[in-house]
């Protein structure tokens, strides 16, 4: 799974930040309904982010390989 976030300007927050507790929570939970739909039990999944900042006429974009992971918490 991956959750892509874009910002024109990262003064505020970069883009990853905004993929927080609540946020994996719910691409946890779309996650596991995904899963429950196919046939194959032993689908792995990873979690990764895409961040695309738009800065100084240029364009900035960085791979977060599993970035996060479920927890029993979560479940």
């Amino acid at each position: 799974m991956v959750e892509v976030k874009t910002r024109s300007d990262d003064r505020v927050a970069a883009p990853e930040e905004a993929v927080d507790k609540a946020k994996q929570d719910r691409l946890i939970r779309a996650a596991e309904a995904f899963i429950e739909q196919q046939s194959e039990e032993d689908l792995q999944v990873r979690f990764d982010v895409v961040t695309v900042l738009f800065q100084n006429g240029g364009t900035r974009i960085r791979h977060i390989p599993e970035a996060f992971y479920p927890t029993n918490d979560d479940r």
